[in-house]
């Protein structure tokens, strides 16, 4: 079942109604792949606290030639063969003057970005997907 919030405008006089409250979507926004590979859009607000609860530990990669960034905690990446893949939880922003958040057309191109550089790394007969960092 789905839930739909709804808000109740108008008065016993003149009559109640139901108007659905559709949640604003921020424009730009950051998207942030989980440990456990959901995938969520970050505004620019949240985006930095993850990157500030990443504290000293925080990492962050140019994805190729474009102008999108991948920032991560340091545990998120494993050193396989003398290749960097990042395993865990990560966050992608557009880096222009620092970083900042994207709107959808650079969300799909940076997600292709990202995309592109995933390899799938095997543990015994496992087969894990990963984003090689360099």
């Amino acid at each position: 079942m789905e839930r739909v919030k709804v808000r109740i405008a108008g008065d016993a006089d003149s009559g109640y109604a139901f108007v659905s409250v559709v949640p604003a979507k921020a424009k730009r926004t950051a998207i942030y792949i989980g440990p456990e590979k959901s995938i969520w859009l970050l505004d620019q607000d949240k985006a930095l606290e993850v990157i500030k609860e990443y504290g000293e530990q925080c990492m962050s990669s140019l994805m190729g030639k474009s102008d999108y960034i991948i920032i991560y905690p340091a545990e998120s990446a494993v050193e396989i063969d003398g290749e960097d893949y990042l395993m865990g939880e990560c966050l992608i922003m557009k880096a222009e003057n620092g970083v900042k958040c994207m709107t959808e057309e650079e969300r799909e191109r940076a997600f292709d970005e990202y995309a592109s550089r995933m390899r799938v790394v095997y543990a015994g007969q496992y087969g894990l997907p990963a984003y090689q960092v360099n």
